[in-house]
């Protein structure tokens, strides 16, 4: 096939799925792999290739029949010819994949997708065990032209790359009505089939006429009892209308007989019906075929769905089970309820991707946002008691690493903050055997089976990510469970850890060496500690916001005492940085020297910009430390995790020294906080364009931290608070994107302009669903004078208070409304300030 157009490459396909239940790849080349709907997700038992799995189309016109499998691989279980690379090009945006024919051949227009209905916030739709596919025809000539649609599915149930059950599974015809008047159709002829069967030795050909059933699906049931995690019920099914006529067949795509009897019947138009009685006694696969005319200039469209149903999930002898199942019975009720509402599938997905097609962000941009999503499916685990975490990767199958819990969640927090309430509440039950620690790892394939691990040092680390992790998931939703639930635990976690502080600076002292890229050294790392003291504020904050004001006072004080003590500990005033480790590591590792300047030294600061909560340390030191990563830590593009004092990057072994994801997030997000966003970006696009390379990774997730970067929102929902200060390149005065909260969707205008001596800011936004705010916050640029404005809802102007105050890096402006203010249509604001002396100068 053609290389895609997008800006990313996105390797094989698009993973196909509801979230946590399993799923496939549909690849470029149009063949379905990794298949994981058994509940066998972990790499080594995934199907590489699902058996017998295509797409076919037939096109009967005046010139002849173009029948062609859908796919650029032959195979022999594929009885029609497959499609030259040349002839397609495809597209990949979460969860769909587009595909386009380009065969002169062909006198119809071809487009097909595939997609599964992961739409934000509609939980039961996100985590459907389901894959829709859909064929559009459109006749480009003047004549009438016969199309046919066939999918076609190997009989994958109980199977896993290291089982094959035995005996045979049934495949069986159903019946999936799309709508009353269908389910009355088919209740009639039901009826008319039952009388003529008892007339039957009166007139066998009326009864022969009467008793025809209109299927449109074929049932895949595992044979007896269900013993093993993957056996269950597969369906296939085509959506039934008046306007096309649907058959299905099942039948042995490895009997040769089979083949060309499927091969002559869909070749030559006919119904798939015709062959019900003379195929293989045990079939291998089935499929589902429409037929319908196309008038001339008209479109048609044909669409197919491939449910599973496997209930039983039981991991080291505990039952979890699957999500789905409190909402489905069986697949054919899934089928039937996806094939249903589909409308309103396709209109939410497109509405979702035209959100961000229309927005003015970057185009690598916008695709890691979108295709980030794809772990939430991929590697979820959504369990029958609402149980909700990630796998790290496939391979080592562990779920829910809290290390990277803070990056790797940001877009289950925003979509479905539901399961990110689940996710935090397996760290807050966690059985510690000491107490206070928290899990590093909720189990392997399973939450429950909590993992405990690492050094004191990680203690603190994993106290600090699940610290920040509930105040921004509280500060963002409002839901104050996770807080009330988790505060007890927090609260004796953040005590046991400081009774190892033994100078009382509000910064643990772990005792004996920690690791750090695979070396030993003394004391905690700056990342950590910054991230210690981003947890203390936060939570702080939280505390304030939720009611408890003397706790929020006495974190704060601790908050403000540890960033004094990481300032006089941390600083390298020479060298212009924050020091990896206070101590002297040279004794534990001479190449891992206390002076090296690590990338990720601000993670708190940066942490503490994302939640609005203003900055932990010092201003001009900040300033400098990024000025100094800039020119050490940045190497032909890439940003380096750490460089020693003589410049000399250190890499761990086997490894270039270029800094992971989640190592290059502080300094890259912090440019763009710091009115650096040409710099930011440019390392950030370098960041996602490597981390493309490896589909479904995680850490793809992160790109929602570098959208609410840019876009300078955040929606502080306790407060009721709205933060509107974008981080523009010098060379961008505007923004339009999709506003994304986990409240709802929306869009936000941005627009900020020097004109005539003058400074104006101009924002337009609207929420899908009603957002009450108190105050509305922008940041306007330093030394303005005579700031005024105007704010206007639902047509109306707003009567509101304008406060300002100064700071050295910009002008606050808080437009408090006289009664708090529900916005759902259009919100416009106006601002505008005088410049003083001296002018400056015009672009």
């Amino acid at each position: 096939m053609t290389r895609v157009k997008d800006s990313l490459a996105v390797g094989e396909g698009v993973a196909l799925g509801g979230i946590g239940a399993g799923g496939m790849t549909l690849g470029r080349d149009g063949r379905f792999r990794h298949v994981t709907m058994n509940n066998n997700r972990r790499a080594d038992e995934a199907i590489s290739e699902a058996d017998h799995a295509f797409l076919a189309i037939r096109v009967a016109s005046p010139t002849g029949n173009y029948v062609r499998a859908l796919r650029t691989v032959p195979s022999e279980s594929v009885p029609f010819p497959a499609l030259n690379e040349g002839n397609v090009s495809c597209r990949v945006r979460y969860p769909r994949i587009d595909y386009r024919l380009k065969d002169e051949a062909c006198p119809v227009k071809v487009l097909w997708s595939a997609f599964s209905p992961v739409i934000p916030y509609d939980y039961e739709a996100a985590s459907m065990p389901v894959v829709f596919v859909g064929i559009q025809f459109t006749n480009l000539t003047d004549a009438p032209i016969e199309v046919s649609a066939l999918l076609n599915w190997g009989n994958l149930t109980g199977r896993t790359a290291t089982r094959v059950p035995e005996g045979s599974t049934p495949i069986k015809p159903v019946t999936l009505p799309m709508n009353d008047e269908q389910e009355k159709l088919l209740r009639d002829r039901r009826i008319q089939a039952d009388e003529a069967k008892k007339e039957k030795e009166k007139d066998k050909a009326q009864a022969e006429s009467k008793s025809s059933i209109v299927y449109n699906g074929l049932e895949f049931a595992s044979p007896g009892p269900i013993r093993h995690n993957a056996d269950g019920e597969h369906c296939l099914a085509a959506r039934w209308s008046n306007e096309k006529e649907t058959s299905v067949l099942a039948w042995d795509p490895e009997n040769p007989s089979d083949r060309d009897l499927l091969s002559n019947l869909f070749t030559e138009g006919l119904s798939l019906a015709d062959g019900r009685e003379a195929v293989s006694p045990t079939p291998r696969a089935g499929a589902v075929c429409c037929r319908f005319s196309l008038p001339p200039k008209g479109e048609a469209r044909a669409d197919f769905a491939i449910s599973w149903y496997c209930p039983r999930f039981v991991v080291n002898g505990t039952e979890q089970g699957n999500g789905y199942t409190a909402h489905f019975d069986n697949a054919t009720e899934v089928a039937l309820h996806g094939l249903r509402n589909l409308k309103y599938f396709i209109l939410s997905i497109n509405a979702w991707h035209q959100g961000f097609d229309a927005s003015s962000l970057p185009p690598w941009l916008k695709d890691s946002l979108v295709r980030g999503c794809m772990p939430l499916g991929v590697h979820g685990i959504h369990t029958r008691d609402e149980g909700y975490a990630q796998m790290e990767d496939l391979e080592s199958h562990r779920v829910g690493p809290l290390e990277e819990h803070w990056n790797v969640s940001l877009a289950a927090m925003l979509l479905y903050p539901r399961f990110e309430v689940y996710w935090l509440a397996q760290y807050a039950v966690s059985k510690a055997p000491d107490g206070v620690s928290f899990a590093r790892y909720l189990g392997r394939d399973t939450l429950y089976e909590h993992q405990f691990e690492g050094s004191e040092e990680r203690r603190v680390l994993h106290t600090a990510i699940f610290v920040l992790s509930v105040c921004r998931d509280y500060l963002c939703t409002g839901n104050i469970i996770p807080l009330q639930k988790g505060y007890p635990r927090i609260r004796q976690a953040i005590s046991d850890l400081l009774e190892h502080d033994t100078d009382r600076d509000a910064l643990p002292d772990p005792a004996g060496p920690i690791a750090c890229q695979g070396r030993k050294a003394h004391g905690l790392s700056s990342q950590t500690a910054s991230l210690w003291v981003a947890a203390l504020h936060a939570l702080g904050e939280a505390l304030e916001a939720s009611g408890k004001e003397e706790d929020g006072h006495f974190l704060g004080s601790l908050a403000r005492r540890g960033a004094a003590a990481f300032e006089a500990l941390y600083w390298n005033d020479k060298g212009a940085y924050y020091r990896l480790y206070p101590a002297n590591n040279e004794a534990a590792h001479p190449a891992l020297p206390s002076e090296t300047c690590h990338s990720a030294q601000l993670a708190g600061q940066w942490a503490t910009r994302f939640l609005g909560l203003g900055s932990l340390f010092r201003e001009d030191r900040v300033a400098r430390a990024l000025d100094t990563m800039v020119a050490r830590n940045v190497s032909q593009g890439h940003i380096l995790e750490a460089v020693s004092p003589d410049g000399t990057p250190l890499a761990r072994e086997g490894g270039d020294g270029v800094a992971t994801l989640s190592k290059a997030l502080p300094l890259a997000c912090l440019l763009l906080h710091e009115n650096r966003a040409g710099a930011g970006l440019a390392l950030l696009e370098d960041c996602f364009r490597r981390e493309a390379l490896h589909p479904g990774r995680n850490t793809m997730q992160a790109a929602w931290y570098i959208y609410y970067a840019l876009a300078g929102v955040m929606l502080n929902v306790p407060r009721q608070h709205l933060l509107i200060a974008p981080n523009l390149p010098e060379d961008c005065p505007s923004l339009r994107l999709p506003l994304v909260t986990s409240w709802c969707l929306g869009e936000m205008r941005f627009q900020k302009e020097w004109r005539e001596g003058f400074y104006y800011e101009r924002l337009q936004l609207h929420f899908d669903s009603p957002i009450t705010l108190r105050e509305i916050e922008f940041r306007l640029p330093p030394g303005l004078a005579s700031i005024g404005g105007r704010c206007h809802g639902a047509g109306e102007r707003i009567d509101a208070v304008y406060k300002f105050s100064s700071d050295p890096r910009f002008t606050r402006v808080v437009i408090q409304p006289k009664r708090p203010l529900t916005v759902q249509r259009e919100l416009r604001i106006e601002l505008r300030g005088e410049e003083q002396a001296p002018k400056r100068e015009q672009p």
